[in-house]
């Protein structure tokens, strides 16, 4: 069903025209608006796709930012393990030369016991 717009130009516009001239006004305003709407189509498209590829690259430097931090907690992380890995293999150490000492303090204190006493 197609509608009649030629309604749409005014009457004093029509009669100092004409019907036929009215119609190609019509038509003419049509054909620009259609042109219009393109271009501008066109260009919202473009300023989407630019907005799009900036935002695209903030989020992968982002994340490249993030890979390096993680990268760095990894580091920090495997230098604190180690170290008190350290520490807690210095507490056995330590602990093993207390232990095999006081064995052979407590075994001479029991043998100098056993000679008083035998």
């Amino acid at each position: 069903m197609e509608i009649d717009y030629i309604f749409m130009i005014s009457k004093s516009i029509r009669d100092a025209l004409g019907e036929e001239a009215s119609k190609s006004l019509l038509e003419l305003m049509n054909k620009i608006h259609t042109i219009g709407r393109k271009n501008m189509e066109e260009i919202m498209t473009q300023k989407f796709d630019r907005k799009l590829s900036e935002e695209s690259k903030a989020f992968s430097n982002s994340i490249a930012e993030l890979r390096v931090e993680m990268g760095d907690m990894r580091t920090e992380i495997k230098s604190e393990m180690w170290n008190g890995m350290s520490n807690i293999h210095s507490a056995i150490i330590s602990q093993t030369r207390w232990t095999i000492s006081s064995i052979f303090a407590a075994g001479g204190f029991y043998f100098a016991l056993a000679k008083i006493f035998f």
